[in-house]
């Protein structure tokens, strides 16, 4: 089984920029292709990723197999998620004896629910996300039933920010409760531009997710539809959000009111202004005021 110390990369943009034309293929801009050089930054995503030997582990976006050789030899199973056709080859011309590593070809989100059913969930997920596709692929996360032991990402500075933002600052959004609800969002550091290739126009951040209980105490379908409604119209309050949105007695003015004051939450504050535990609280109590039976 390869390991770290016997993998060959590419730690410089010439070096990869020569293996690219050698194999003859040229970079996607639709698949947001920004491969991570420095080897500092991939040793730092490895060790906060902390791989056990008997876990399953997924990565999201390969590239040229960089992460993929320090990956392969710590995991009892490597899912490696990849959309370019050519760097498929890549990785099956280097690591195609590998027993341990199975290469899924297409897009992530389109390919993610079909691997799970056939293999299971992983213990641990890890990818330099494309820029244009990082906040849905997280996002896909915080659909499984049993949340993932740990992920560790490289994301645009400013998604970081929005996952790990504090309500009542202008970050704060939907994305960030979707996030905070199943995951503690720990920040680690930015990478600069110039240890990517090519150069991207953006810093990126590595974050890492680690799961909590907070969204197990209420209904997560329910969770996540409150959640769209108070950010549907920022500047309502979050009564009339909730008012507007009907939904048969859902939202009834008995049932949000009551609710509401259960959760001791102001009906005319707005949605930014609530943090995860508040409205989950919110969401527990709608809970019971449709059951009847609020207290």
């Amino acid at each position: 089984m390869p390991t770290a110390e016997c993998a060959v990369t590419y730690d410089s943009p010439k070096q990869i920029s020569l293996f690219l034309k050698d194999k003859g293929l040229t970079l996607k801009k639709r698949f947001g292709q920004n491969f991570l050089v420095s080897p500092g930054a991939r040793r730092k995503i490895l060790s906060l990723l902390e791989p056990l030997p008997g876990e399953t582990l997924w990565e999201i976006g390969p590239g040229i197999g960089s992460m993929t050789h320090m990956l392969v030899g710590n995991v009892e199973k490597l899912f490696a998620f990849e959309i370019d056709h050519g760097l498929i080859r890549v990785l099956e011309e280097s690591l195609g004896n590998v027993s341990t590593l199975v290469v899924v070809a297409g897009d992530y989100l389109k390919t993610w629910r079909r691997t799970s059913e056939l293999h299971g969930l992983p213990d641990a997920v890890v990818g330099n996300l494309p820029y244009n596709a990082a906040a849905p692929i997280i996002a896909s996360l915080t659909e499984w039933e049993a949340p993932v032991r740990r992920a560790v990402f490289t994301v645009q500075r400013e998604v970081a920010r929005r996952m790990a933002a504090s309500p009542r600052t202008k970050d704060y959004s939907s994305f960030s409760l979707t996030c905070q609800a199943r995951f503690d969002v720990q920040l680690h550091g930015d990478i600069a531009p110039a240890s990517f290739y090519p150069v991207p126009e953006v810093t990126s951040t590595i974050v890492r997710l680690v799961p909590n209980t907070r969204d197990r105490s209420c209904d997560q379908g329910l969770f996540a539809e409150v959640v769209r409604i108070l950010f549907a119209a920022r500047r309502k309050t979050i009564r009339n959000n909730l008012l507007s949105e009907r939904n048969g007695e859902l939202y009834s003015r008995g049932i949000v009111e009551t609710a509401l004051r259960e959760a001791e939450i102001d009906p005319t504050a707005r949605g930014e202004e609530l943090s995860v535990d508040e409205v989950v609280g919110l969401v527990v109590a709608l809970e019971r005021a449709r059951r009847g039976k609020a207290i």
